[in-house]
Parts: structure tokens; C-alpha cells; sequence
């Protein structure tokens, strides 16, 4: 599960064999391989057409007025050293602008809410984002048949997302309640695959594991190369 910037990919594997129905990226489209979400990137307007703030749900303007880096911005979840898009204001990024951004999702101003409210909000779009995600989580495990011991390695500089994302799915698989759903979430080994999957050598600099985190697909392209030229 290697949710980065722009996008989120889903790959199955079995007994070291990649299981993953599509090759291009219209394939992986049409297969939930490839979703194209990210906590950088995407519009919030493809998030949700409707989100709850306070309580009651507002229709969303379909504008590229704030960005999923708003949001893990305001619940102080996305690296610093990752949000490296311009806001969509090509403005300031810090937390007043970040939450004015937000609030013009729904035609408000940032002195229409507190901090406390606005963070409300964000996790709001939160929630939506990880349904969205959950959802295709859940039928690459159904199309693959990958039962509750199955192993997931998170990746990318959203992994962050991986652990709810995968609550979520389990949950909605079976209509259980939360607790049921980290339950049997947690049924399921997850390894970050910067420090359980990747190999960096011992004399290696401390953030080179934290890298090879966030470049999933360029150490394993690198991997691969050092195993052909052995």
C-alpha cells in the first residue's frame, strides 16, 4: 500500500508472484490497483460532494481551492520536507492560511471558525479520503482472495493513512462495528517497508531507511538492478 503525493498503489503478491490484474494505467484504474489520490496533490472536491462541518453537511465547491496537503497540514500528520506542491492560492502555507484554504471549501473564511473548529473540519476530509481508499483496499483484497493473515507493507510519504485505511477496509467488509474492524485489522502484520522490507546497509545514514520509505518504487527498481549484477 504506497500511498504517496498524487497517487495510491495497491499491489498483490503472492508467494513472491505479483498478482496485480492491469500492467498500464488504465488497467490498474479499472482494477482499484491504481487510485489516484494522494495527500499532497488532489483537489478536495474529488474527495467529497458533500462534508459534514460542525455537524450539518455543506455541498463542496467543485474548485481547486484546497488540496489534501491542507489537510494533513492542519492535522499535522504530512512532513514538512513532502509538501512540496504550491498551495492552491500560490500562497502562504502556514496554519491561518491553511485553514482560510479549507474554509473556502464551503464558501467560508477562516474567521468564520476557530482553529479547534477548522481542525474539525480537516479531519472531516480525512475520514473521507481514507473511505475512499478503504473501498479500493477492500476489493484488491476480495479480487485476490487475501485473507486476514495476509501481510501488508505500507510506503510513501502518505503511509501515515495505512493503518486507518486498513481499519476501514476490514470494517466495511464485513459492516462491523470500529472496534471490530482493529480488530481484525490487526490480524494483519504491517511492515513499513523503509525499515522491514528494504535493505540499507548498516553504514547508511539514520534517514536513509526514512527515504527509502517515502521511494518505494526506486529502491525496488534499485533492488532489482543490484540482484541482475551481482
Amino acid at each position: 500500500v504506497d500511498i504517496g503525493s498524487t497517487t495510491t498503489d495497491l499491489i498483490a503478491f503472492r508467494a513472491g508472484r505479483v498478482l496485480a490484474g492491469g500492467r498500464s494505467d488504465a488497467q490498474r484504474l479499472a482494477s482499484d490497483e491504481l487510485v489516484y489520490h494522494g495527500v499532497v496533490r488532489t483537489p478536495l472536491c474529488a474527495l467529497a460532494q458533500r462534508i459534514d462541518r460542525r455537524g450539518a453537511p455543506h455541498q463542496v465547491m467543485n474548485e481547486w481551492f484546497a488540496t489534501t496537503a491542507d489537510v494533513y497540514r492542519a492535522t499535522c500528520e504530512l512532513d514538512p520536507a513532502h509538501d512540496l506542491q504550491p498551495s492552491a492560492d500560490q500562497a502562504a502555507k502556514d496554519l491561518p492560511a491553511t485553514h482560510q484554504l479549507l474554509a473556502r471549501m464551503v464558501g467560508l473564511d477562516a474567521r468564520d471558525g476557530s482553529a479547534d473548529d477548522w481542525l474539525g473540519f480537516a479531519r472531516e476530509w480525512r475520514s473521507a479520503q481514507v473511505g475512499l481508499l478503504s473501498d479500493a483496499l477492500r476489493r484488491v483484497f476480495e479480487t485476490h482472495a487475501l485473507g486476514p493473515q495476509a501481510v501488508v507493507v505500507s510506503a510513501g510519504c502518505g503511509d501515515f493513512l495505512v493503518a486507518d485505511v486498513l481499519a476501514h477496509a476490514q470494517g466495511g467488509a464485513s459492516a462491523a462495528s470500529a472496534a471490530s474492524a482493529a480488530s481484525t485489522a490487526s490480524q494483519r502484520r504491517v511492515f513499513a517497508y523503509g525499515n522491514d522490507v528494504a535493505r540499507v546497509a548498516a553504514r547508511a545514514p539514520a534517514s536513509t531507511a526514512a527515504w527509502a520509505q517515502v521511494c518505494a518504487p526506486s529502491v525496488a527498481v534499485a533492488t532489482l538492478f543490484d540482484k541482475d549484477h551481482r
